[in-house]
């Protein structure tokens, strides 16, 4: 993850400068030989989450001396889907999802720790200061109702890809070039999956592309 900062900083736009730069993306979900771009933001940023809660631990036959951390966590998954929802401007997009969780390793035992992770998906950084913010301070309550400890850990990932609007029309007509102009488009929608590329596009202005394929 990340190899686009990683090759800048290791000075590669140093080493083979450009005034320009493209990317194709191959892209499954499009008819072949379509070449789509999304003028402007394109693809989301990303950020990813870890979320660690550490309560006590019990035999699964005695609950009630467990401050059992795989319910709270349950709890607090629920509870993260309400972020997008009634946090989130409406016109604005924003996605959160928890994609992992892990408890226990036994039947009869109350776990002491739990964990979760996820990403959040946006177009604007103040919407993802939003979504942060409302995910601490959702940990922060869950602490102090729970009488547990949560520790939580929010890394950006990707940035937001941009792509330049006269640099986009200018790829489009090469790649109407190659694919025929009824399958080259400058309108296509923009996505919540994300791309380091947009790294490059941060330090030198250009476009990238979807190619669809079967």
């Amino acid at each position: 993850l990340g190899g686009a900062t990683k090759m800048i900083k290791d000075g590669i736009l140093k080493k083979f400068p450009c005034d320009e730069i493209y990317g194709i993306h191959n892209w499954p979900n499009c008819e072949p030989n379509k070449v789509e771009i999304c003028v402007g933001p394109a693809m989301a940023g990303a950020a990813f989450f870890d979320i660690e809660i550490i309560g006590k631990g019990s035999h699964a036959a005695v609950p009630h001396k467990s401050i059992d951390s795989l319910l709270i966590a349950s709890s607090l998954v629920d509870q993260i889907q309400y972020i997008v929802s009634r946090n989130i401007p409406p016109f604005e997009t924003c996605v959160i999802s928890v994609t992992k969780i892990n408890a226990g390793s036994a039947y009869n035992v109350i776990p002491e720790i739990s964990s979760m992770g996820g990403t959040i998906r946006y177009f604007s950084d103040e919407v993802f200061d939003i979504a942060k913010d409302r995910l601490m301070k959702l940990c922060s309550g869950f602490e102090k109702s729970y009488g547990v400890t949560v520790n939580v850990s929010v890394k950006k990932v990707f940035d937001i890809l941009v792509n330049d609007k006269d640099l986009s029309e200018a790829y489009i007509s090469a790649a109407a070039d190659v694919v025929g102009s009824d399958n080259a488009s400058v309108n296509g929608s923009p996505s919540t999956g994300s791309e380091d590329f947009a790294d490059f596009l941060k330090v030198v202005p250009g476009a990238y592309c979807k190619l669809g394929h079967s």
